[in-house]
Formats: structure tokens, C-alpha cells, sequence
């Protein structure tokens, strides 16, 4: 996976895997970060980037943990 974070605070990130014995162009995509959220989608490709298929079970918002109790100690 190889990618980066722009100056706007977008980060493109892609890498090749293989699927079901496929290979497969993976690529995630942040965008939307914030102290409190960020948003993720994950897109996969199976002709090597020429067309891409966003799979929306994976395009969620991000927020973190809220600080436990053990953190304040």
C-alpha cells in the first residue's frame, strides 16, 4: 500500500492484493478528518485501475475512542 495525505487532508492510499485468487487494485481513500471523525471508503479494481468499484458495506464515518477512565490517571 502506498499512498499519501494531500494539503488539503485527503489521503489516497493503493496497493495490489489478490481476491478468490484474483488480483485485485485496492485503493482507501480518507477524507473528511477532523479531531473528532474521519470519513473511509475503500474501492477495489479488478482490470489494474482502469475502472473501479466502490463497495459501499466498507464507506463509513471514523470517530475515536472516547478517553477511558484508566487515560485520567
Amino acid at each position: 500500500m502506498t499512498g499519501r495525505f494531500d494539503g488539503d487532508g485527503r489521503g489516497v492510499f493503493e496497493g495490489d492484493d489478490t481476491h478468490d485468487g484474483k488480483d485485485v487494485r485496492v485503493r482507501f481513500v480518507w477524507s473528511g478528518i477532523s479531531v473528532t471523525t474521519a470519513h473511509w471508503e475503500q474501492f477495489f479494481s479488478v482490470d489494474g485501475g482502469g475502472t473501479c468499484c466502490r463497495t459501499g458495506r466498507w464507506r463509513s464515518p471514523v470517530a475515536p475512542d472516547p478517553p477511558s477512565a484508566d487515560a485520567a490517571h
